[in-house]
């Protein structure tokens, strides 16, 4: 996933990350990694990352393609292995309203059937039985969280952004002209809902 240019070249060189506009803006951040040893998810704030925002890192790295990335102790994977959608995280840190971007259309359930079969995991991740577990209802917990976004929409507590239609793509996905397509929906999208988020940022 050219996460060595992404993370470094890229970061430090091409396009410099403002390192301390980041630190000392007043916006909270939370980045969100699922734990292999617990199967648990582990979400770290500004305070705790790294100049090379290895929790970050280990935030975009999908499993079986991507390497497990060691961190404070932690051996970290793709935080929605753990938590799909953590509007419920939100609401425990004391966000009563929520702006939710989702990447899927309205209509879209996840399958119970698990996205890799647990012989499968066991032979990646055979040292690691607590994220084998997880991964195995990792669709209960996506159609669970997905239920308390409709009913915070439905409370006027959140604004969803999502697809208006079914996105059709592969997770890896390498043709610029369908990702192009589909960034400019979520564009549009995203447009129709601005009056939304004004208001309900208005309102927290």
């Amino acid at each position: 996933m050219a996460f060595d240019f992404i993370f470094g070249e890229l970061f430090h060189t091409l396009l410099p990350f403002d390192y301390e506009s980041f630190f000392n803006s007043p916006t909270d951040l939370k980045v969100g990694t699922t734990d292999l040893k617990t199967g648990q998810t582990v979400f770290f704030d500004k305070a705790n990352l790294d100049g090379d925002f290895t929790a970050v890192r280990a935030s975009s790295s999908l499993p079986f393609v991507s390497n497990i990335v060691s961190y404070h102790g932690h051996e970290l994977l793709d935080g929605g292995c753990a938590t799909p959608i953590p509007i419920e995280r939100s609401i425990f840190d004391g966000n009563e309203f929520n702006v939710i971007v989702l990447t899927r259309d309205s209509s879209y359930r996840k399958s119970p059937r698990p996205e890799f079969p647990r012989a499968v995991l066991r032979v990646k991740y055979g040292d690691y039985p607590n994220f084998v577990n997880t991964m195995q209802i990792r669709a209960e917990v996506y159609n669970n969280e997905l239920e308390v976004c409709r009913r915070q929409e439905m409370e006027g507590k959140a604004v969803i952004v999502r697809p208006s239609r079914p996105i059709v793509t592969g997770r890896y996905e390498k043709n610029p002209e369908v990702l192009k397509a589909i960034y400019e929906m979520g564009m549009s999208d995203c447009e129709r809902k601005l009056s939304e988020i004004r208001g309900i940022i208005a309102r927290a």
